[in-house]
């Protein structure tokens, strides 16, 4: 599963963050949903901390197997012009 080899990746570069953040998020209500089958839910969110530098970063995971499906660059969220 992707998620499992994501938190492997991690562990290995940053165990001091992993269990602290296991610990923080412990008390934190999870709401479950289900799915019903791959490219039915898409969990789309920007990155605008590069604004500054002229672009933004937007991604899309597949919700059922969690894979990234899409990756966008583009200049503003105000325009519809794509950076290649």
């Amino acid at each position: 599963m992707a998620r499992n080899r994501m938190y492997e990746q991690v562990s290995e570069l940053d165990p001091d963050g992993v269990t602290s953040r296991q610990f923080a998020c412990q008390n934190i209500p999870c709401g479950e949903y289900q799915v019903a089958g791959i490219n039915r839910v898409m969990s789309v969110d920007g990155h605008h901390k590069l604004t500054m530098y002229g672009f933004e970063v937007y991604a899309g995971i597949d919700a059922y197997s969690t894979y990234i499906t899409l990756i966008h660059v583009g200049i503003s969220t105000r325009t519809a012009v794509a950076v290649l």
